[in-house]
């Protein structure tokens, strides 16, 4: 069984932070809160981890997970170009429920974009995500934390039920209300497209 640890995520313990950085250094995985729900978490760039969340999921490699960081630099290292309709709707929303489809740098494993050569990436508005990205060193590999086509779950103790033995850090801060999930939207290419409406509005998009 997963270690657990309570934490507040307005005053995180640098402690709690070392702890779930080293295991994201290491290939690990953890259950942590998000600005939005519960996600599984890992190094987006550490191959093996990728594929276990997506097995502790139940989920398709055909159907990759979005990408957490911490800055635009490391937004650049993942995509091949940000177009200036990007960067308006980043100075828009981000950070916050916005997750973005670009084009993925050549270098992208497989298992983290589209089979259209594509990658969801977006900033998090939470302190926790934001700081434990900047402690890891890497993005984050960031998916909802319930079995693939299966109901959000906003429960610690379902939470610990269906995954603590299956991660290796579970990150308690309580019960979540229902939360919507990150709007999605395609911006490879000139046109804004709404592949998912979520917690950011159609009309807000198109009136930014």
């Amino acid at each position: 069984m997963g270690k657990v640890i309570k934490i507040n995520p307005d005053r995180i313990k640098g402690s709690v932070l070392c702890q779930a950085a080293e295991v994201i250094r290491r290939g690990g995985v953890i259950l942590y809160p998000t600005d939005t729900i519960y996600g599984l978490g890992c190094d987006a760039l550490n191959v093996k981890a990728v594929k276990r969340i997506y097995k502790i999921k139940h989920r398709s490699e055909n159907n990759p997970a979005l990408v957490l960081v911490h800055n635009k630099k490391m937004l650049n290292e993942l995509v091949d170009d940000i177009t200036p309709m990007a960067n308006g709707l980043m100075k828009m929303f981000w950070p916050g429920p916005l997750t973005m489809i670009f084009r993925a740098n050549r270098h992208i494993h497989q298992s983290l974009i589209s089979k259209d050569g594509k990658i969801g990436i977006r900033i998090p508005n939470n302190k926790f995500c934001l700081k434990l990205i900047a402690k890891s060193g890497a993005p984050l590999l960031s998916t909802s934390a319930n079995i693939s086509g299966g109901k959000t779950i906003t429960t610690v103790d379902t939470l610990k039920k269906v995954f603590a033995s299956k991660v290796d850090l579970l990150l308690d801060a309580g019960d979540l209300e229902s939360a919507l999930p990150s709007t999605v939207v395609d911006v490879s290419g000139e046109r804004l497209v709404v592949i998912r409406e979520g917690a950011i509005s159609s009309n807000q998009l198109l009136l930014r």
